[in-house]
């Protein structure tokens, strides 16, 4: 298993994110990438703030044979469905979110501007 998460030292720290927006997306990579196949969990966060754009990206593996289970259906799915309404209800188009899944790897790019 592997797990990474970079985030980035020298933040402005005058500028304001709403309180546990990105925990969704966290727990969601650990929630499906314990899914994999051959039982090797991977996931890889960065988190940077540039200007005052804040990313994130992150990348977990899964079991893209499950993709017929509904996976996110079985298991709630409820985090991500509020999270992502708070996002629309805080930042309006200051966000976007860009999400590609290839050979057992689920990619996430999230981008806010704060």
């Amino acid at each position: 298993s592997r797990v990474v998460l970079n985030i980035q030292e020298d933040v402005n720290m005058s500028l304001q994110i709403a309180p546990l927006i990105l925990i969704s997306f966290i727990e969601n990579a650990f929630k499906h990438s314990r899914h994999t196949i051959n039982g090797q969990v991977y996931i890889k966060g960065d988190i940077k703030v540039n200007g005052s754009v804040l990313t994130l990206d992150l990348e977990n593996s899964y079991n893209p044979e499950m993709q017929d289970v509904n996976l996110v259906k079985r298991e709630g799915g409820v985090g991500l469905e509020i999270t992502n309404k708070r996002l629309q209800m805080l930042y309006f188009d200051k966000y976007k979110i860009d999400v590609n899944e290839d050979n057992g790897i689920y990619k996430l790019n999230l981008q806010i501007q704060l």
